[in-house]
């Protein structure tokens, strides 16, 4: 007969199996959204669509998935969603130390870019002495950010300084941090450089300052994963369908869908005009 001991091992090992099971068996991933054009929105019908949202449906099931969207504000998705496992997945992430500490990152982006500063064409020769946000410490300059966005490891660091918090105006989305600066509330902003080609000029008032990111970053919109809830095993394949349909041009296709309406569609607007749809 099995004494206490050995009956209590063997119910550990059940245990440990069980949970090793459920963690390969997972089918389905819940994906946190929130408006975002021309990222992430909801349509006129209903339906989900945008850059992101067609990403995730791509490479989840091509992975073999089934995907379900839940609508979370992004600070919410942060700070709850992932650390409890509510949610399995954010878009659209930087990938940061401080981030890997709760959440596992896809190996590579699915979209790359480079965060950079833009500012009116008018201030160029204002802003050359300006080589890094550091600089921007002694001057009288307060530069528009997404809340929540991680533009860079220096700009993480800088935002433990009162004093460089200071220069900082606050908004929900990148597309408000556009209107701002087109209506001089801000002297420049911080934004992804999606889309930022010389033969594709955004608005002949509005130029690209400067790089905000160095060789070593990753930069780029990462899939941002739950280490509460998806497994190093569900990690690993979705890093393989990335990787396949990245080879394979499909997200490619994807991004050509969009690149047009990237951070194009706010600096043409006037900067009283409000979307229809709800933004990030």
């Amino acid at each position: 007969m099995l004494n206490a001991a050995n009956k209590l091992k063997i119910l550990y090992l059940f245990f440990l199996v069980t949970i090793s099971s459920a963690a390969l068996c997972k089918d389905l991933m819940i994906v946190g959204w929130e408006p975002s054009p021309p990222f992430q929105w909801q349509a006129e019908d209903g339906s989900l669509t945008g850059l992101d949202i067609d990403m995730a449906r791509a490479v989840l099931s091509h992975a073999g998935y089934e995907v379900k969207f839940k609508k979370i504000e992004w600070n919410l998705l942060l700070n709850k969603g992932l650390r409890n496992g509510e949610v399995d997945i954010a878009l659209g992430a930087t990938k940061t130390a401080n981030r890997e500490k709760f959440a596992h990152f896809s190996a590579i982006p699915y979209i790359l870019w480079d965060n950079v500063m833009l500012i009116h064409k008018f201030r160029q020769k204002e802003f050359s002495q300006i080589k890094q946000l550091s600089d921007i410490l002694n001057k009288d300059i307060t530069l528009g950010v997404a809340r929540s966005f991680i533009y860079s490891v220096d700009y993480e660091r800088l935002l433990n300084s009162a004093d460089f918090r200071k220069h900082l105006f606050f908004v929900a989305n990148e597309e408000n941090a556009f209107n701002l600066l087109l209506s001089h509330e801000v002297d420049a902003i911080l934004t992804s450089g999606v889309n930022l080609k010389p033969d594709t000029p955004l608005n002949p008032n509005i130029v690209f300052h400067m790089n905000l990111n160095n060789r070593a970053e990753s930069p780029g919109s990462h899939f941002m994963l739950s280490k509460y809830s998806v497994a190093p095993i569900d990690v690993e394949r979705i890093n393989k369908s990335l990787s396949e349909l990245s080879k394979n041009q499909t997200l490619e296709e994807i991004y050509k869908k969009y690149e047009l309406q990237i951070y194009k569609s706010s600096l043409h607007h006037n900067a009283t005009q409000k979307r229809q749809d709800s933004v990030h």
